[in-house]
């Protein structure tokens, strides 16, 4: 067997294994990761194509029958490539645009390798049975996964992203959602393929039906309404362009189809205030589509993005810059949810910080293209209902990313998807990579890929060295930190990580500062002293590798605060409040440190200050109050104390920051009275009263108003004499 047929093997072998890399996790492997229903797959897929993209560069050389061919979806995917790689040279923090970090496995290293399995399917699978092929091994991935999660749903596999939402081997019911939704229009598509065929036909009609029933069982909204959405195009667009005499009970079909959906919508929106929605999770969770209250967050996300784009609207800030973007533009009215987004949750928002105005376009432009490529590229000829299915699934795919960001999975079935279409258009020879004349049928001795094969060879090393298995090591070193059992242990795994110097040294030390108290406590005497310099020393490198970064800043100032630094506490948590003005969480913390040190007065207008950005907040109003009573400025609370106290059960803490002096002794029976005479009802409050008298060490008006209460209000009788008889009791 020659070089080339080897080589050749191992490319075809690759890519059809590729699609399997998402099954990952049932082999356990990726157990002894953080992060491991990403990083498994991620360094799976980098492996596998640099492996395949390494063999075909190589039979690419030696012979030209390998080499791409153009065609404008090769090309507008390349120019895509290309201005993000732009855009991340350029952007906030230029490596983590490119490498990205173990928690998404993305940045341009993910795009570099799509690119890469993108160029090499297309060189290899000239002929159209190849993509069938590879269109049904994704299939069998799918079948599998789909088993997955019915084990999932029956109780023999345990849900792994909470609750009861199926979410397989992707350990999130959104990305199983989005990856069922894909091949469901697949399965249509290959269904029609198979004119005549009865047998295949009811296999790929049985595979649709069980996606479904699994994207169902994801629970995710997105895929909902995309499925919705492309099926209703593909219909509209059979009803309308499919005149065709064969093709007359088709567009009967899809006319019938149309009314069906638009019924069933109609009923659906009609019902989702009903018991029986409510009682359903899975219709409970569909009927929220309609509920605008639930696109709240997300609309405030879009909003920064938008912001962010306005800042930098031709390259964008990079790759995983989101971050910056969010904690610049924070808003405060978002206490309640997630802290810390590093996406906004809408693929073009993402790409528009990512990559700017180019960069979206550049993304937008594969859409186009596509649906250009169906309808009126070169060399692609079919059916109206084929055009109308692969339509609809361009179209559901962009749906759904209006609410989601894209992940592995259903990055490797776009990919697919374009690819298919490349070769469908039947791309051109690209003249300078045929030589001096392409006319000719000239190919290379098949033993010159000897010649070039050991330096090859030595490429790969490195680039598996480098990409995959550098951090990969990282990335065990560090899960072996987080569940060490001992503080010396998780110390030493934490610098073994840290000693593998890859791009993933911010993630480390993040997560380094949430156990650095738990591995200082654990540890004795000289060790304990050491480990404190090195994590002060690996937070303050992480501070000057992402100076912008408001994250850095925070986790260094808490770790000052913890080893009782606090001036140093204070500066950097001053500077992490600077890049993220609005944000309530750092407001608190500098606000602690500022009482720490005796500063009374900052701590008390740093609380203040953040109850005014959101007062509906009610922790802010708490701290506020605390820090008010504490500092002596607890006579200019009334109104903001008043619903804590007129409430049905106010936070102790708060009744024993009235009980420091005399002073906020006093001010608890004048809140409480004049609370009384508004609200003379308010038994809670009465109560509270009576309790404020006794601190003040009025036990007879304590009494006095019990009694009364007791009159007014014989039902509570039994509580009241249980209060009454503490009261007495007191001395």
């Amino acid at each position: 067997m020659t070089i080339k047929k080897i080589l050749r093997y191992i490319v075809i072998g690759g890519i059809f294994l590729i699609p399997f890399a998402v099954l990952i996790p049932i082999f356990g492997i990726g157990e002894m990761m953080i992060f491991p229903f990403i990083t498994g797959k991620g360094f799976a897929f980098r492996a596998l194509v640099e492996i395949i993209f390494v063999a075909w560069a190589v039979l690419a050389i030696v012979d030209k029958t390998y080499r791409p061919r153009f065609s404008w979806v090769f090309g507008c995917l390349s120019i895509f490539v290309l201005v993000m790689l732009l855009s991340a040279i350029l952007g906030e923090n230029p490596l983590k645009s490119i490498w990205s970090d173990f928690e998404r496995m993305e940045g341009w290293l993910l795009l570099a390798h799509l690119w890469a399995y993108f160029v090499v399917m297309t060189s290899m699978f000239r002929e159209e049975k190849w993509w069938y092929h590879l269109i049904n091994t994704s299939f069998v991935v799918s079948f599998i996964m789909s088993i997955y999660a019915f084990c999932q749903l029956l109780g023999l596999a345990q849900f792994h992203s909470g609750g009861t939402r199926a979410d397989a081997t992707l350990g999130n019911s959104s990305y199983l959602g989005v990856y069922m939704l894909l091949h469901i229009f697949l399965a249509l598509f290959m269904l029609f393929k198979q004119k005549g065929k009865i047998m295949m036909q009811s296999l790929y009609a049985v595979l649709a039906v069980i996606q479904f029933v699994v994207l169902i069982y994801t629970g995710t909204r997105g895929s909902y309404a995309a499925l919705f959405g492309g099926i209703v195009l593909a219909a509209l667009l059979v009803a309308i362009f499919d005149r065709e005499k064969e093709s007359a009970r088709i567009r009967r079909g899809a006319i019938i189809i149309l009314i069906i959906l638009a019924a069933g919508l109609g009923t659906f929106y009609s019902i989702r205030n009903t018991d029986f929605v409510k009682n359903s999770n899975l219709l409970n969770r569909a009927a929220s589509i309609f509920n605008t209250e639930s696109y709240f967050s997300r609309s405030n996300i879009w909003a920064m993005a938008f912001n962010g784009f306005k800042e930098r609207p031709v390259l964008g800030w990079g790759q995983e810059g989101f971050n910056y973007v969010f904690n610049k533009d924070y808003k405060p009215a978002m206490y309640g949810q997630e802290q810390w987004f590093d996406r906004a949750h809408n693929v073009f928002f993402d790409w528009l910080i990512a990559g700017g105005i180019l960069g979206l376009l550049g993304y937008l432009s594969l859409y186009f293209v596509a649906i250009w490529a169906i309808w009126k590229g070169p060399g692609y000829h079919m059916k109206t209902v084929k055009k109308a299915i692969w339509t609809g699934m361009l179209a559901a795919y962009f749906i759904h990313n209006l609410a989601v960001f894209d992940h592995l999975a259903s990055y490797m079935l776009f990919i697919l998807i374009l690819g298919y279409l490349h070769a469908k258009q039947g791309p051109k020879p690209i003249m300078w990579l045929e030589g001096n004349d392409a006319k000719k049928e000239k190919v290379a001795d098949s033993d010159s890929a000897a010649y070039i094969l050991p330096g090859a060879v030595l490429i790969l090393i490195i680039c598996l060295y480098s990409v995959v298995w550098k951090p990969l090591k990282a990335n065990t070193s560090l899960m072996a930190a987080l569940s060490s059992r001992s503080a010396l242990e998780s110390l030493t795994n934490f610098k073994l990580a840290i000693s593998y110097d890859t791009a993933y040294q911010q993630e480390i030390r993040e997560q380094m500062a949430t156990l650095a108290p738990k591995i200082t406590a654990g540890l004795k005497d000289k060790d304990a002293e050491d480990s404190k310099t090195y994590v002060k020393n690996q937070l303050e490198l992480f501070v000057k590798a992402s100076p912008n970064d408001a994250r850095a800043y925070m986790f260094l100032g808490q770790y000052l605060s913890q080893l009782g630094d606090y001036a140093g506490a204070e500066k950097y948590l001053t500077d992490a409040l600077r890049l993220s003005p609005a944000k309530q969480a750092f407001m608190f913390n500098l606000g602690q440190t500022y009482f720490t040190e005796g500063k009374k007065e900052e701590g008390y207008k740093m609380f203040k200050k953040a109850f005014e950005e959101e007062k509906s907040y009610d922790q802010a109003r708490s701290l506020y109050v605390m820090a008010a009573l504490y500092s002596g400025h607890g006579g200019e609370i009334y109104d903001v104390v008043k619903p804590i106290l007129a409430g049905p059960s106010p936070e102790p803490k708060i009744i024993q920051f009235f009980g420091i002096d005399d002073t906020n002794k006093a001010l608890l029976i004048k809140y409480c009275e004049q609370i009384k005479k508004e609200d003379p009802l308010n038994v809670g409050l009465r109560v509270l009263l009576s309790q404020a008298y006794l601190m003040n060490g009025n036990k007879d008006r304590a009494l006095k108003e019990l009694k009364d209460l007791k009159g007014e209000y014989p039902e509570y009788a039994t509580d009241l004499d249980k209060y009454i008889d503490m009261v007495v009791k007191q001395k």
